[in-house]
């Protein structure tokens, strides 16, 4: 289905998923903060997979090619970089 949902939405989902798959604890997810097109405040998610290894999670960068470990920032967001064609 498409359609838009608001990044902060999008992590807490991931992040309830996370938890109740008993993979994770709350502990171990971090909200972050970082700002898009200079102006626009955007959320992701820092999740420690190893003792000490984290990785950064985006779903909604993941629709303008932002891979897992990277998070939009500046201008690498969907006002510069063309959406992936469902």
């Amino acid at each position: 289905m498409n359609g838009f949902m608001h990044c902060t939405h999008m992590n807490l989902i991931l992040r309830n998923l996370l938890i109740t798959s008993g993979l994770f604890h709350p502990k171990d997810i971090v909200s972050k903060w970082t700002v898009i097109w200079m102006f626009s405040p955007h959320q992701y998610l820092e999740v420690r997979v190893e003792k000490n290894r984290k990785i950064n999670i985006e779903l909604w960068g993941e629709n303008y090619n932002i891979p897992f470990g990277n998070y939009t920032n500046g201008f690498r967001g969907g006002g510069t970089i063309k959406p992936k064609k469902h």
